[in-house]
């Protein structure tokens, strides 16, 4: 609304509203700059919470959650294409021969009567199954083959499974087998009729069977596991003088190094850019400034320089560059691995022990220094947006109380306009 007196000017009430609440906003404003400084601080403080989480993960890769697992990483190799073997970290380093003296099998049973699918096949309404000692009831309401396939097939947890082999024209024969290998899947059968016919046994149930030495191992299963320390092999063919030889994993235990340093340098390099400042464009980082990363910094690289129990880790082939980067060299480390296997795993121990020492202290999720000054930080935001919507109500109140006010003052200059023309007018008659 805009309102104009002769000697007294026009008021423009939108605009003049507009520019007082530009300077009542000016406080609110304040706190949005001040919010958006504490979020752009925060979400660096997340990324580098982030990078701690990956070097964390790395060394408990190594030493697991708490620090203090011995470092072994074993690979297991068979010198037969029949045998399949894997070690885990509790398998113990050697060479382990045996005999595999026979495979794992399931009992299958194929009954020598042919018959119809609709023809009887069961005396009754019920079919024991037995196996391994216990005998199961299978209830039919069909008595036909298929309906006796049915039910078999039906029955849950049953530890057989039923089929109809064909056998002539339009003819069928019932078969029968385990589902499970091994001696305890053999079963026995009645209530059958007689045109069913008599069951030829076509494969034993058998147990899997190593010899080593002077004793035999048995396995229901083609598998055996912890038979030698921390070894799983899976046998597939009867024959002599197998063997697994277990020894150090050295690619994989490359890989997981590498994996460690990886993760740290990505820590380091995220706090170096967080925290730094470039002259010619005037850019710096978002942390800089703040303490909190440089003392992370210098904890990663201790880890490096300080390994407990003696030892260096650049003789292994892990060292920090001019950059104060982790370099490492997969070849040097390979070398000292077939040297002196057992320094190396104490060394590179030492130092996953002490990097995830430093990763807990970070981001432990209760007494962690980045844990807490993420949520400081989160608290700092949650009170300045509670401020910044305190001012929007102050300022939706403010700015209809200043539109009132003006829009008041616009109408009674309006209204004096209106006396003064009035007034002028008079003037002008009286003088004619």
């Amino acid at each position: 609304m805009t309102t104009a007196m002769n000697g007294v000017g026009g008021i423009n009430v939108t605009q003049l509203v507009t520019q007082m609440m530009t300077l009542e906003r000016q406080p609110q404003n304040l706190l949005k700059t001040q919010q958006g400084a504490a979020n752009t601080i925060l979400a660096a403080y997340q990324a580098l919470a982030g990078t701690f989480t990956g070097v964390q993960t790395a060394a408990q890769a190594i030493v697991g959650p708490g620090g203090t697992t011995p470092w072994t990483l074993y690979t297991a190799t068979s010198s037969s294409m029949n045998v399949s073997a894997t070690a885990s970290s509790g398998a113990i380093a050697g060479i382990y021969g045996f005999n595999v003296t026979s495979t794992a099998a399931a009992q299958s049973d194929m009954y020598s009567g042919q018959m119809l699918l609709t023809a009887q096949a069961a005396t009754g309404t019920s079919i024991g199954i037995t196996q391994n000692g216990v005998t199961t009831n299978v209830t039919t309401t069909d008595t036909s083959l298929q309906g006796v396939i049915n039910a078999i097939n039906a029955t849950p947890g049953l530890g057989v499974k039923a089929a109809a082999v064909q056998t002539g024209t339009g003819v069928y024969s019932l078969q029968l087998n385990a589902t499970n290998t091994g001696a305890a899947s053999n079963f026995s059968v009645t209530g059958l009729t007689a045109a069913v016919g008599t069951p030829t046994v076509l494969t034993a149930g058998t147990d899997a069977a190593v010899q080593i030495g002077a004793n035999t191992v048995t396995s229901s299963t083609n598998t055996f596991a912890n038979t030698f320390p921390g070894v799983t092999f899976t046998v597939s063919k009867v024959e002599n003088n197998d063997t697994i030889t277990v020894g150090n994993n050295v690619a994989g235990m490359t890989t997981q190094v590498q994996a460690l340093v990886t993760a740290v340098n990505n820590a380091i390099g995220t706090i170096t850019s967080q925290t730094s400042f470039d002259p010619t464009g005037k850019l710096s980082g978002p942390l800089l400034g703040e303490t909190l990363p440089g003392q992370l910094q210098d904890s990663l690289q201790n880890a490096v320089l300080n390994v407990p129990g003696g030892g260096t880790l650049s003789t292994i082939g892990i060292q920090l560059d001019q950059h104060g980067n982790l370099v490492f060299d997969p070849t040097k480390f390979a070398a000292a691995m077939a040297a002196n296997p057992n320094q190396v795993q104490s060394l590179v121990a030492g130092f996953a022990q002490q990097v995830n020492t430093v990763t807990k202290g970070a981001i432990d999720p209760v007494t962690g220094s980045l844990t807490t000054m993420i949520q400081g930080n989160q608290s700092q935001i949650a009170d300045l947006t509670t401020s910044i919507a305190n001012w929007d109500v102050l300022l939706t109140q403010k700015q209809a109380d200043l539109q009132t006010q003006f829009s008041t003052l616009a109408t009674t200059l309006a209204q004096m306009q209106n006396q003064q023309s009035w007034l002028s007018g008079q003037f002008t008659t009286m003088s004619q």
